[in-house]
């Protein structure tokens, strides 16, 4: 960082991917300080971060002895510079070294953010919990390959079912992408985070969206759901107890077979529960048998192959064909997910309009 008699400095970066034959990435940002707060103890800043196994070589510098609010002022203008590579820039290899180099200087001090998105919605977030941080700086969940295909297979009109909606990441996602015309059914038991989730769809004044206060399980009625920090909205609470969930709450259970009559039919449906896949499937055993909708399962919750055995067989015995989500918004369809090492897989029956689409996307 460099100044001037004016008050004014500099932050310059320096991004480049050597084996890419890419770059340099640089940027130059120039920034006034506030008189004001221009009192406090002088320090100097100077950082540079240097190689690693793709080649890649990412540098920053502020240097020069400017009053402490100056470097704030930079942090936050850094904060600004990496969030915007981190989400837009096409090559994804160093990022995370960017981020790692950085992070100190530009988390924000307070864990509760209002961020935007990369998909043209915001989100009230915990930085606290590592995938809210995540939200933050790359402006997207970490299932990057599973948004973009979504964003193509999922489009006005449509209805879809987020069983399994956390803080609603997904759940906004489906509701822009269905329209003021579509409609999304929102399935999260755990109370606080179903708050924080009604609270991000507030925000986006998202009104196509029902939240309904529900577990899907195989039988209806009560159940608890085990969690660490229900103040963190965290993904892994699960029906099933274990040592990292030391915290519980009571919770209404329904079987989709008991819903579906009185919900709309989906189109789409994504399920993330934890561990209760198989549960799931069960207390839908009508339903799948008769519906065809699309889906998106994250199947290999589980580290019991005998579970997962079972599980893949109650799938393809509704007629369902299971396909890994790859780069570039293509799909492969597989045998057997127990020799993947994908986590979410899409799933399609024979004949119907989701097959069709998947099978345009084959690799």
């Amino acid at each position: 960082m460099g100044g001037n008699a004016s008050g004014f400095c500099s932050l310059e970066i320096l991004i480049s991917h050597r084996l890419l034959r890419l770059g340099p990435f640089q940027a130059r940002i120039d920034t006034p300080f506030v008189p004001e707060r221009d009192r406090e103890t002088p320090c100097i800043v100077e950082h540079s971060v240097a190689g690693s196994s793709s080649g890649v070589v990412i540098s920053y510098t502020v240097r020069r002895e400017v009053p402490r609010a100056g470097i704030l002022t930079m942090n936050l203008l850094l904060n600004r510079f990496v969030c915007a590579y981190l989400r837009h820039f096409p090559v994804t290899e160093g990022k995370s070294l960017l981020l790692r180099a950085t992070r100190a200087h530009i988390r924000p001090r307070e864990a509760i953010q209002v961020s935007p998105t990369k998909h043209a919605f915001s989100m009230r977030l915990n930085l606290d919990n590592p995938e809210h941080e995540r939200i933050y700086f790359y402006g997207e969940h970490d299932e990057r390959y599973e948004i973009a295909l979504l964003r193509k297979l999922i489009g006005p009109g449509m209805v879809c079912w987020d069983i399994g909606a956390n803080i609603g990441f997904f759940t906004c996602l489906f509701s822009s992408l269905a329209g003021p015309g579509g409609k999304v059914v929102s399935f999260e038991p755990l109370s606080a985070t179903r708050e924080m989730l009604r609270e991000n769809l507030a925000l986006n004044r998202m009104s196509n969206v029902d939240v309904l206060p529900l577990a899907i399980g195989a039988e209806d009625g009560k159940a608890r759901i085990y969690f660490h920090d229900v103040r963190r909205g965290e993904g892994t609470a699960s029906l099933h107890p274990a040592d990292e969930r030391s915290n519980s709450e009571e919770i209404a259970v329904a079987r989709i077979d008991t819903l579906a009559a009185r919900l709309p039919a989906p189109d789409f449906v994504k399920i993330d529960v934890e561990g209760a896949q198989d549960e799931v499937w069960r207390g839908g055993a009508r339903f799948f048998r008769e519906q065809a909708p699309l889906v998106m399962a994250e199947l290999r919750e589980s580290a019991d192959p005998v579970k997962l055995e079972a599980l893949q067989k109650r799938i393809r015995g509704h007629d369902y064909r299971i396909f890994e989500v790859l780069k570039g918004r293509r799909v492969r369809e597989i045998p057997d997910f127990l020799n993947s090492r994908k986590r979410n897989f899409m799933l399609a029956k024979p004949g119907t309009e989701a097959m069709r689409q998947l099978q345009g996307l084959v690799a």
